[in-house]
């Protein structure tokens, strides 16, 4: 994600005040304000938010790519992978603008073909 144009996306650094279980859950608790949602989901006073310049790009991986089985693993785990830590989306959102404010967004995905 980068923005070309405005301030960056906001990303939480691992998951010291993190609600995981929040976030499993969004499609039940459509009816709340994106703020609340936000509220609920980050603890700001423990979590370790940060915010990309603009200009700057982040690589983040998403709940899809931490979902897929074909991530080798045995980089970030033990030698062969068996004791790798199972891996989670990096939760991010759009920071608030002012009203005058806005942003002009570039972001890739990757998209896996299956060839069989």
């Amino acid at each position: 994600i980068q923005s070309l144009v405005g301030p960056g996306c906001q990303y939480v650094v691992g998951e010291t005040g993190l609600q995981r279980d929040v976030l499993n859950d969004l499609d039940v608790v459509d009816e709340m304000s994106i703020q609340k949602l936000n509220s609920l989901m980050v603890d700001e006073s423990q979590a370790d938010v940060r915010q990309a310049q603009e200009g700057q790009a982040v690589l983040l991986m998403g709940k899809a790519w931490a979902d897929q089985k074909s991530i080798p693993r045995k980089n970030i785990g033990g030698s062969d992978g068996n004791d790798a830590p199972s891996l989670s989306a990096c939760v991010h959102k759009s920071p608030e603008l002012k009203p005058w404010e806005g942003r002009v967004l570039l972001t890739m995905d990757v998209v896996q073909e299956d060839l069989d």
